[in-house]
């Protein structure tokens, strides 16, 4: 008798029926995803070795070469263990065998049913009764016995994957706290109105005229249910008020939902925030330069649907911002995900935003964004019509950062005619003014000018620069407040 052979009359004997291997997944290392359906349909062979390696008891043995994603393993193998997807030295699905000769201690799996469903994170799971073939798996003998004591006709309730975390309704009234509160559920179809470029202001708590405009906007409505249920978000900021933010995702009813903060000014509430909410963690940048600032304004919002959103803004994450400043900010249409066989450079837009992206959140080198990144990466960005320009540390000669890209990129793509050259001037606003050195030609009329000027297929060499014009806050406006 052949090997093969004698192998399947040995399960047989034993009480299961062997299925197909597991093909690997085709991300390998890179795969993000906690959905048990889809490492019940693909093998993750980094993440079995460690299975393999683990007690049972203490920290996973993670290898020194997967630990610039720790958090993520870890979250993958705590799922694993917890639906019992993976058995040791048992890589294939198995059912269990109605004989009853199954042994009391012996681990029954069974295959999980083929759905429609994509192979989400949001994906709900709704198992039936005790037929034997339930969507249910990773049953021991002594909870096969509970399960049997139940009727056929017995329902079961359905169940999230143990990544997700639920709506928490408030039970305090929003209007009892902050300043101005619109009606729910109207940002999705006030965001598709605001388009092609969906650029939106901050209402004003005393300029009432702002609270009902079609393109202002308040924080609660960035996390209006509307738009989808948040998974969770990533906020990148210069000042956070932590207290004002978690009041936000509170009456959104995200107040249990995964939260990552990179913030740049110091914040004593913000270093061990983690003991006290353990679905917040925050990271402070800190910049190798005195003169430095770490002043991204950016959101990233990801939903149980596999889509995401990113905001750019001006506004810093404090009451004062947000109630009694004019800000402005960019609001992106959902980006949905990518089918499961795409490959992370796929879904690009024209004006490579999700490139850019990407390359702006890889340079923080920062474990706590590789969850991002591969959302990021997962996503569709196609439909995206604007151009992203970021800003990083160091002295760059090429045209990626800052204003040297707004340079490129007005050199491509801004046309004016030759004869209306003269006729335009620059017009900047700031908030507070620095130093701009002793003589304007440093730098507000020398790089600032030249590169915030350039136009498509004309020579600056052969032209005076437009006027500048600047609008800022003097000591006497300010005196006024």
């Amino acid at each position: 008798m052949s090997t093969p052979n004698k192998r399947k009359d040995n399960m047989e004997d034993s009480g299961i029926n062997a299925k197909r291997c597991k093909s690997e997944c085709p991300y390998a290392e890179k795969c993000f995803r906690l959905n048990p359906i889809h490492f019940r349909e693909y093998s993750h062979a980094h993440l079995e070795s460690i299975l393999d390696s683990y007690t049972g008891t203490g920290e996973f043995p993670i290898p020194s070469k997967l630990s610039g994603q720790r958090q993520m393993y870890v979250d993958q193998l705590k799922m694993m263990v917890h639906k019992q997807i993976y058995a040791h030295g048992r890589n294939f699905d198995i059912d269990a065998s109605s004989s009853a000769g199954a042994t009391q201690n012996s681990t029954v799996v069974k295959k999980e049913e083929k759905r429609d469903t994509p192979s989400t994170s949001s994906s709900n799971i709704e198992p039936t009764a005790s037929s034997s073939r339930s969507g249910e798996s990773s049953y021991n003998s002594s909870r096969s016995r509970e399960r049997g004591s139940k009727t056929a006709s017995s329902s079961m309730e359905r169940v999230k994957d143990s990544d997700y975390r639920p709506i928490v309704p408030p039970t305090r009234r929003a209007e009892d706290f902050l300043s101005v509160v619109v009606p729910k559920g109207n940002m999705a179809s006030k965001h598709i109105a605001n388009g092609p470029f969906h650029v939106f202001y901050t209402t004003i708590k005393d300029s009432k005229k702002t609270h009902n405009q079609p393109y202002s906007i308040t924080f609660l409505e960035i996390l209006d249910s509307s738009l989808g249920e948040l998974k969770c978000s990533l906020q990148i900021n210069f000042m956070v008020e932590i207290g004002w933010l978690l009041a936000q995702y509170y009456f959104a009813g995200y107040s249990e939902k995964k939260l990552t903060i990179l913030y740049g000014e110091e914040c004593s509430e913000l270093k061990n925030i983690s003991q006290k909410k353990p679905q917040v963690t925050a990271h402070q940048v800190t910049m190798s330069s005195p003169f430095g600032k770490h002043h991204t304004k950016m959101m990233i919002l990801c939903y149980e649907d596999g889509s995401l959103r990113v905001v750019i803004s001006t506004a810093n994450l404090y009451l004062d911002d947000w109630e009694n400043r004019t800000q402005g900010l960019w609001f992106s249409p959902s980006c949905p995900e990518l089918p499961a066989d795409s490959m992370p450079h796929e879904g690009d837009s024209p004006t490579f935003f999700k490139s850019s992206l990407l390359k702006y959140l890889n340079n923080y080198h920062l474990p706590d964004l590789a969850f991002y990144v591969e959302r990021v990466k997962r996503c569709n960005f196609s439909h995206i019509n604007v151009f992203l320009v970021a800003s990083v540390p160091g002295s760059h000669f090429d045209a990626d950062w800052g204003m040297t890209r707004v340079g490129s990129l007005l050199r491509q793509h801004c046309c004016i005619p030759p004869e209306e050259t003269k006729n335009w001037p620059l017009i900047a606003q700031a908030s507070s003014i620095g130093s701009y050195g002793k003589d304007p030609k440093l730098w507000l009329t020398g790089d600032f000018l030249h590169n915030f000027t350039k136009i498509k297929n004309q020579s600056q060499l052969l032209s005076s620069p437009p006027e500048l014009k600047i609008v800022y806050p003097s000591l006497g406006n300010s005196s006024q407040f």
